[in-house]
């Protein structure tokens, strides 16, 4: 790991290549790989241990899919502001994905956003009306708000 140091690899220079990310982005999953059976026997804390050393790495998918994984385990432990931020940050490397945008409009909902929950709700449906999850979720904060 110096070697990757000393190449620049854990910081801004030199300009890194999807090619260069898509490489590191397995070295940050690789180190994540305790994570996953903490997750699956609930133990959040332990997971977002195991997690937060992969995010060290740059990267581009991978690294989404372990902001998801710390948003998700957040959002368990009833962390609704730190897993917002981290669902966003997933987001912001994949823009498309309305999955994404759903997991930040319900933790804004769980914080009592619920205008901003409503709009982000909104803009998911906008591109895709029939997406399960931004309904559900629409639904039940409704509910909570005592609308139809």
């Amino acid at each position: 790991f110096r070697r990757f140091r000393l190449r620049g690899l854990f910081s801004s220079p030199p300009f890194k290549d999807d090619a260069a990310l898509s490489v590191l982005d397995i070295y940050g999953l690789t180190r994540a790989n305790p994570a996953t059976p903490a997750i699956a026997a609930h133990r959040y804390e332990d997971a977002l241990a195991a997690i937060r050393p992969a995010l060290a790495y740059p990267g581009k998918i991978g690294r989404g899919r372990l902001l998801l994984a710390v948003g998700q385990a957040l959002a368990q432990l009833g962390r609704f502001a730190e897993a917002e931020a981290a669902f966003r940050a997933a987001a912001r490397l994949a823009p498309r994905d309305l999955d994404l945008w759903t997991n930040v409009a319900t933790a804004c909902a769980a914080q009592g956003r619920t205008a901003e929950a409503l709009r982000l709700f909104a803009s998911v449906l906008r591109r895709n009306p029939r997406h399960a999850a931004a309904l559900g979720n629409l639904v039940l904060l409704r509910r909570q708000m005592g609308q139809p």
